[in-house]
This record gives C-alpha cells, structure tokens and sequence, in this order.
C-alpha cells in the first residue's frame, strides 16, 4: 500500500457529530475510498475547508460541501476528520503529526490545488440530521507545499 493509500484509509468511516446527527461513508457503489486524479473532484457549486497536516508527513485535507451550507458547521466536521486521521497515523503509523486549523479555501485557490495529474484520496460521506442527508468529501493530497490552503 503505498503512502497516500494509507493516508486515505485512515479516515474515519463513521462518527457521531455532537447533536447534530451522523457523518457517515455513503453506502452506494464508488462512494467509499477512491483513488482519483484531482481534476476529477468535482468544485463546482461547492466550498471548501483546507487543514494541513505537517510533522512527520506534509499533506492536505480538503473537504467539501455544497456552497449553501453554513461553513462554520463544517469547519467542525473539517477538524474532526482532521484530528481522527492524525491520531490514526500517530497510533497505528507511528507518525508525529500536528493539523492546523480549518480555513476557507476560494474557489480559484481550490481550482489550483486540483490539478490535473496529481493522484489524491477522496472518500464520499453522507451527513444524516433531522431528515436531511447533506454529501461531505474528504479529499487527501500528499506532499502539499506549504501554505497551500490560504484562501
């Protein structure tokens, strides 16, 4: 398994979300872990939050939602996958990693980040609330230079 392969399987499947519901792998074929060319993220109509991942490993962790949702929300789900993919690392991997905070990262900032021909690790989650079900993806990018998820 090569590293951003590792990268990506330490996300979490499933987490509760303090009151507000369930974050969830979608259960429908191609949604769970997958490798894609960035290009093939699809940005449009969506907000992203960045949070870096430096230490012992530098990467990137986007994710992504529908434009209209409330990005302080989500910011908090941002920093949850965060911080149960660097504890992942850290305990299984033996790795020693800190995650920034979440920021906004602009649509033609994004646009730049996905550039054709760089493998990334995108997994689909579903964010289950009060009869809602909200699509969330967690997109993994290794070796991201420093400072690339300024809005």
């Amino acid at each position: 398994m090569d590293f951003l392969e590792t990268l990506g399987k330490s996300l979490p499947e499933k987490f509760p979300f303090y009151h507000l519901g369930e974050v969830a792998v979608a259960e429908t074929p191609g949604a769970g872990l997958i490798l894609a060319d960035a290009a093939e993220i699809e940005i449009a109509d969506r907000s992203a939050l960045g949070i870096r991942l430096q230490g012992d490993v530098r990467a990137t962790l986007l994710v992504l939602i529908d434009e209209e949702l409330d990005l302080s929300i989500y910011s908090e789900i941002a920093n949850i996958l965060a911080s149960r993919l660097a504890t992942e690392l850290s305990a299984n991997h033996d790795l020693d990693l800190m995650i920034s905070a979440p920021s906004a990262v602009s649509p033609a900032r994004l646009a730049s980040i996905l550039q054709p021909g760089r493998n990334v690790f995108k997994k689909h989650y579903l964010h289950r609330y009060s009869g809602l079900t909200l699509p969330v993806d967690a997109v993994v990018i290794i070796d991201a230079p420093s400072g690339e998820v300024r809005a």
